[in-house]
Protein backbone atom coordinates (compact mmCIF):
# COMPACT_ATOMS: atom_id res chain seq x y z
CA UNK A 1 0.00 0.00 0.00
CA UNK A 2 1.27 3.08 -0.81
CA UNK A 3 1.99 6.15 1.71
CA UNK A 4 -0.82 8.48 0.08
CA UNK A 5 -3.50 5.85 0.49
CA UNK A 6 -2.42 5.23 3.79
CA UNK A 7 -2.32 9.09 5.12
CA UNK A 8 -6.27 9.00 2.94
CA UNK A 9 -7.29 6.19 5.39
CA UNK A 10 -5.74 7.49 8.35
CA UNK A 11 -7.68 10.98 7.83
CA UNK A 12 -11.04 9.36 6.96
CA UNK A 13 -10.70 7.58 10.33
CA UNK A 14 -9.61 10.30 12.17
CA UNK A 15 -12.40 11.90 10.78
CA UNK A 16 -15.28 9.51 11.60
CA UNK A 17 -13.98 9.21 15.23
CA UNK A 18 -14.62 13.09 15.44
CA UNK A 19 -18.13 13.07 13.87
CA UNK A 20 -18.80 9.90 16.50
CA UNK A 21 -17.29 11.98 19.11
CA UNK A 22 -19.66 14.88 18.30
CA UNK A 23 -22.40 13.23 18.41
CA UNK A 24 -22.10 11.47 21.48
CA UNK A 25 -21.62 15.13 23.70
CA UNK A 26 -24.33 16.00 22.17
CA UNK A 27 -26.61 13.13 23.32
CA UNK A 28 -25.13 13.71 27.03
CA UNK A 29 -25.38 17.17 26.52
CA UNK A 30 -29.22 17.26 25.64
CA UNK A 31 -30.20 13.93 28.34
CA UNK A 32 -30.35 16.54 31.48
CA UNK A 33 -32.32 19.50 29.43
CA UNK A 34 -35.07 16.85 28.45
CA UNK A 35 -35.04 15.57 32.05
CA UNK A 36 -35.28 18.88 33.86
CA UNK A 37 -37.95 20.30 31.08
CA UNK A 38 -40.29 16.64 32.03
CA UNK A 39 -40.13 17.56 36.27
CA UNK A 40 -41.14 21.17 35.37
CA UNK A 41 -44.17 19.75 33.75
CA UNK A 42 -44.91 17.16 36.31
CA UNK A 43 -44.31 20.44 38.74
CA UNK A 44 -46.72 22.39 36.85
CA UNK A 45 -49.08 19.37 36.80
CA UNK A 46 -49.31 19.02 40.26
CA UNK A 47 -49.44 22.25 40.76
CA UNK A 48 -52.70 22.71 38.48
CA UNK A 49 -54.22 19.73 40.60
CA UNK A 50 -53.63 21.02 44.05
CA UNK A 51 -55.46 24.15 42.95
CA UNK A 52 -57.97 22.48 41.69
CA UNK A 53 -58.85 21.18 44.61
CA UNK A 54 -58.45 24.36 46.23
CA UNK A 55 -61.25 25.96 44.09
CA UNK A 56 -63.27 23.13 44.47
CA UNK A 57 -63.20 23.58 48.25
CA UNK A 58 -63.60 27.19 47.50
CA UNK A 59 -66.99 26.41 45.63
CA UNK A 60 -68.36 24.27 47.90
CA UNK A 61 -67.68 27.00 50.67
CA UNK A 62 -69.51 29.56 48.33
CA UNK A 63 -72.71 26.94 47.57
CA UNK A 64 -73.33 26.79 51.35
CA UNK A 65 -72.62 30.45 52.24
CA UNK A 66 -75.21 31.30 49.65
CA UNK A 67 -77.50 28.73 50.91
CA UNK A 68 -77.29 30.37 54.05
CA UNK A 69 -77.82 33.68 53.51
CA UNK A 70 -80.93 32.59 51.35
CA UNK A 71 -82.56 30.91 54.35
CA UNK A 72 -81.83 34.13 56.60
CA UNK A 73 -83.35 36.11 53.73
CA UNK A 74 -86.35 33.96 54.01
CA UNK A 75 -86.43 33.87 57.74
CA UNK A 76 -86.32 37.39 57.85
CA UNK A 77 -89.23 38.13 55.06
CA UNK A 78 -90.81 35.58 56.54
CA UNK A 79 -90.75 37.63 60.13
CA UNK A 80 -91.46 41.04 58.02
CA UNK A 81 -94.76 39.90 57.00
CA UNK A 82 -95.90 38.89 60.03
CA UNK A 83 -94.30 41.78 61.88
CA UNK A 84 -96.17 44.30 59.20
CA UNK A 85 -98.89 41.75 59.33
CA UNK A 86 -99.28 42.63 62.81
CA UNK A 87 -98.52 46.65 61.98
CA UNK A 88 -101.36 46.65 59.91
CA UNK A 89 -103.84 44.93 62.56
CA UNK A 90 -102.73 47.33 65.13
CA UNK A 91 -103.12 51.03 62.73
CA UNK A 92 -106.51 48.92 61.90
CA UNK A 93 -107.70 48.70 65.43
CA UNK A 94 -106.25 52.15 66.14
CA UNK A 95 -108.22 53.98 63.44
CA UNK A 96 -111.33 52.31 64.65
CA UNK A 97 -110.88 54.05 68.01
CA UNK A 98 -110.46 57.60 66.10
CA UNK A 99 -113.81 59.61 66.53
CA UNK A 100 -115.17 60.49 63.29
CA UNK A 101 -116.45 63.74 62.90
CA UNK A 102 -119.44 64.93 64.28
CA UNK A 103 -121.37 64.22 60.81
CA UNK A 104 -120.99 60.99 60.49
CA UNK A 105 -123.40 58.80 63.22
CA UNK A 106 -120.58 56.96 64.94
CA UNK A 107 -122.54 54.19 67.02
CA UNK A 108 -123.71 52.94 63.59
CA UNK A 109 -120.30 52.89 61.92
CA UNK A 110 -118.80 50.99 64.93
CA UNK A 111 -121.47 48.72 64.87
CA UNK A 112 -121.26 48.08 60.83
CA UNK A 113 -117.48 48.13 60.94
CA UNK A 114 -117.43 45.57 63.50
CA UNK A 115 -119.81 43.15 61.12
CA UNK A 116 -118.35 43.75 57.88
CA UNK A 117 -116.77 40.54 57.17
CA UNK A 118 -120.04 39.07 57.29
CA UNK A 119 -120.98 40.85 54.07
CA UNK A 120 -120.63 39.04 50.69
CA UNK A 121 -116.85 38.72 49.69
CA UNK A 122 -116.69 41.10 47.14
CA UNK A 123 -117.89 44.62 49.36
CA UNK A 124 -115.89 43.70 52.59
CA UNK A 125 -112.77 45.43 50.87
CA UNK A 126 -114.48 48.73 49.51
CA UNK A 127 -116.88 49.06 52.87
CA UNK A 128 -113.82 48.31 54.76
CA UNK A 129 -112.06 51.52 52.94
CA UNK A 130 -115.15 53.17 53.06
CA UNK A 131 -114.90 52.89 56.51
CA UNK A 132 -111.77 54.38 56.97
CA UNK A 133 -112.27 57.13 54.76
CA UNK A 134 -115.00 58.23 56.74
CA UNK A 135 -113.09 58.20 60.39
CA UNK A 136 -110.51 60.69 58.80
CA UNK A 137 -113.04 62.84 57.05
CA UNK A 138 -112.17 61.74 53.65
CA UNK A 139 -115.50 61.74 52.25
CA UNK A 140 -114.81 62.06 48.64
CA UNK A 141 -112.85 58.94 48.98
CA UNK A 142 -115.51 57.56 50.68
CA UNK A 143 -117.77 58.12 47.88
CA UNK A 144 -115.57 56.29 45.73
CA UNK A 145 -115.59 53.12 48.18
CA UNK A 146 -119.17 53.05 48.92
CA UNK A 147 -119.87 53.41 45.07
CA UNK A 148 -117.78 50.31 44.53
CA UNK A 149 -119.59 48.17 46.78
CA UNK A 150 -123.00 49.34 45.90
CA UNK A 151 -122.03 48.40 42.50
CA UNK A 152 -121.19 45.16 43.48
CA UNK A 153 -124.33 44.44 45.61
CA UNK A 154 -126.84 46.39 43.29
CA UNK A 155 -130.40 45.06 43.67
CA UNK A 156 -129.31 42.94 47.07
CA UNK A 157 -130.09 43.55 50.28
CA UNK A 158 -126.28 44.06 51.37
CA UNK A 159 -126.83 47.18 49.11
CA UNK A 160 -128.96 48.83 51.50
CA UNK A 161 -125.70 49.45 53.96
CA UNK A 162 -123.53 50.41 51.17
CA UNK A 163 -126.95 53.16 49.87
CA UNK A 164 -126.64 54.43 53.22
CA UNK A 165 -123.26 55.22 53.89
CA UNK A 166 -123.02 56.12 50.47
CA UNK A 167 -125.83 59.09 51.65
CA UNK A 168 -123.08 59.99 54.69
CA UNK A 169 -120.29 59.91 52.83
CA UNK A 170 -122.61 62.48 50.12
CA UNK A 171 -123.35 64.55 54.02
CA UNK A 172 -119.78 64.93 54.46
CA UNK A 173 -119.11 66.36 51.27
CA UNK A 174 -122.10 68.94 51.91
CA UNK A 175 -123.78 67.50 48.72
CA UNK A 176 -127.52 67.61 49.98
CA UNK A 177 -128.94 66.70 46.68
CA UNK A 178 -126.56 63.58 46.60
CA UNK A 179 -127.08 62.81 49.66
CA UNK A 180 -131.16 62.85 49.97
CA UNK A 181 -131.16 60.26 46.74
CA UNK A 182 -128.56 57.84 48.57
CA UNK A 183 -131.01 57.79 51.58
CA UNK A 184 -134.37 57.73 49.86
CA UNK A 185 -133.02 54.87 47.66
CA UNK A 186 -132.60 52.91 50.73
CA UNK A 187 -136.10 53.67 52.40
CA UNK A 188 -137.68 52.64 49.30
CA UNK A 189 -135.91 50.08 47.93
CA UNK A 190 -135.38 48.24 51.33
CA UNK A 191 -138.15 49.41 54.01
CA UNK A 192 -137.60 46.53 56.22
CA UNK A 193 -133.74 46.81 56.50
CA UNK A 194 -132.43 47.87 59.58
CA UNK A 195 -130.60 51.01 58.64
CA UNK A 196 -133.62 52.45 57.15
CA UNK A 197 -134.70 54.30 60.37
CA UNK A 198 -131.83 55.94 60.66
CA UNK A 199 -131.71 57.04 56.21
CA UNK A 200 -135.11 58.14 57.09
CA UNK A 201 -134.26 60.54 60.18
CA UNK A 202 -130.89 61.48 57.63
CA UNK A 203 -133.22 61.93 54.81
CA UNK A 204 -135.37 64.41 57.00
CA UNK A 205 -132.36 66.39 58.53
CA UNK A 206 -131.06 66.92 54.71
CA UNK A 207 -134.43 68.27 53.93
CA UNK A 208 -134.54 70.33 56.65
CA UNK A 209 -131.23 72.09 55.34
CA UNK A 210 -132.52 72.38 52.10
CA UNK A 211 -135.47 74.40 53.37
CA UNK A 212 -138.40 71.93 52.94
CA UNK A 213 -139.50 71.59 56.44
CA UNK A 214 -143.03 70.02 55.73
CA UNK A 215 -141.29 67.35 53.72
CA UNK A 216 -138.85 67.06 56.27
CA UNK A 217 -141.92 66.80 58.88
CA UNK A 218 -143.90 63.80 56.97
CA UNK A 219 -140.33 62.05 56.56
CA UNK A 220 -140.00 62.41 60.69
CA UNK A 221 -143.71 61.36 61.02
CA UNK A 222 -143.14 58.16 58.75
CA UNK A 223 -140.17 56.85 61.00
CA UNK A 224 -142.38 57.23 64.37
CA UNK A 225 -145.52 55.66 62.47
CA UNK A 226 -143.10 52.64 60.91
CA UNK A 227 -140.89 52.34 63.21
CA UNK A 228 -142.13 53.37 66.73
CA UNK A 229 -139.94 51.05 68.79
CA UNK A 230 -136.95 52.51 67.17
CA UNK A 231 -134.36 55.12 68.66
CA UNK A 232 -134.54 57.07 65.62
CA UNK A 233 -138.43 56.95 66.51
CA UNK A 234 -137.29 59.06 69.31
CA UNK A 235 -134.93 61.34 67.52
CA UNK A 236 -137.56 61.97 65.18
CA UNK A 237 -140.54 63.03 67.91
CA UNK A 238 -137.59 65.69 68.72
CA UNK A 239 -136.94 67.00 65.25
CA UNK A 240 -140.71 67.54 65.29
CA UNK A 241 -140.90 69.39 68.57
CA UNK A 242 -138.10 71.75 66.50
CA UNK A 243 -139.96 71.96 63.35
CA UNK A 244 -143.11 73.08 65.05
Amino acid sequence: MSALTTSVRNCLILSACTLIASGCAENFATKPDVERVTSSLNDIRSLQATQTTQIAALENQMRQLVGRLEELEHSQNSRLDTDLSALKSDLSNLQRRVPPPAIVPAAALDEDEASVSKLPEDMVAPMGEGFRALRLGSYQEAVSHFKEAYDYSYGKEPSALAGFWLGVAYDGLGNSREALGAYHGVASRFPKNRRTPLALLRQGSVLVRMGDSKTAALTFKKIIAEFPKSSEAERAKERLKDLS
